[in-house]
């Protein structure tokens, strides 16, 4: 890690927690109509967005800017750039959100559309450059980068919906649903389980085992995310059961390598 890398990561860092912080007053103004089952309100868009853009995909991309360089041997393009404008696109989209200024939805999307892109570019420069002998993080942030991507196309799909009153034809909540498990699920859910490969034996100061275990984890849960993303946009149930076990034994067998991990632990 260069000395140059840690302010740039810090301060993207910082504006995630911004991003969560406003997420967190968004999901307060947000309680009395989930509560009610009205789940498509503006204050919970807003919450939604400041929280998986302006936080958590703003964090990503913080942590990458920290972690590229032991994970492959090669810094993350655009990094800083890119989480910047993740955030500005996010808060921009949760005024309007909020506020019904359907201008600033607009600008927003570009601007995290634009951030995300350059995330997604970066992901892919990282993994061509890689010099490292850890396989796993960058194929994971690889494919993890593909979802992103989709993300940003469903996104786009549910504000022109939105905003044409339904002209596309399209079902919004099928949309959005697919739109969430794309970005919950493929993106965010399959960059951390990535980057945990090995992270979490390096915490841990363990040796690196099993790393088998971990790789077919990371596949079994990709496969998940695309039958329950399929299922969802589908309208079929059963392929969006089938997903959610394959998630499930996913998260079962990651859960036994990093147990393993810390039962071969030199930190305490």
């Amino acid at each position: 890690m260069t000395p140059g890398l840690r302010v740039p990561a810090v301060a993207v860092l910082a504006l995630a927690a911004l991003a969560w912080a406003a997420g967190c007053v968004a999901l307060v103004a947000a309680a009395p109509g989930l509560a009610a089952g009205a789940w498509y309100t503006p204050e919970a868009l807003a919450a939604a967005h400041l929280v998986g853009l302006g936080f958590l995909t703003t964090a990503i991309a913080g942590a990458l800017l920290h972690l590229a360089p032991n994970m492959s041997r090669a810094a993350l393009p655009g990094g800083p750039l890119a989480g910047a404008l993740v955030w500005a696109g996010a808060a921009t989209m949760a005024v309007g959100f909020w506020r019904g200024w359907a201008a600033a939805e607009a600008a927003g999307g570009v601007v995290a559309a634009a951030g995300a892109a350059l995330l997604v570019a970066g992901v892919a420069r990282l993994w061509l450059r890689r010099r490292g002998s850890w396989p796993e993080p960058a194929a994971g942030l690889a494919v993890a980068g593909g979802w992103l991507a989709a993300t940003l196309v469903l996104a786009v799909l549910a504000l022109v919906e939105r905003r044409t009153g339904g002209e596309l034809g399209l079902d919004r909540p099928r949309l959005i649903g697919a739109h969430a498990a794309t970005g919950g699920l493929g993106w965010i859910g399959g960059t951390i389980l990535a980057m945990a490969t090995r992270m979490a034996p390096m915490m841990l100061i363990a040796p690196v085992e099993r790393v088998g275990v971990a790789r077919a984890a990371l596949v079994v849960w990709h496969v998940g995310a695309a039958a329950v993303t399929a299922g969802v946009l589908a309208g079929a149930g059963g392929l969006v059961r089938a997903g959610a076990v394959a998630l499930g034994l996913a998260a079962a067998a990651f859960g036994a390598y990093l147990a393993d991990a810390a039962r071969r632990r030199r930190r305490r």
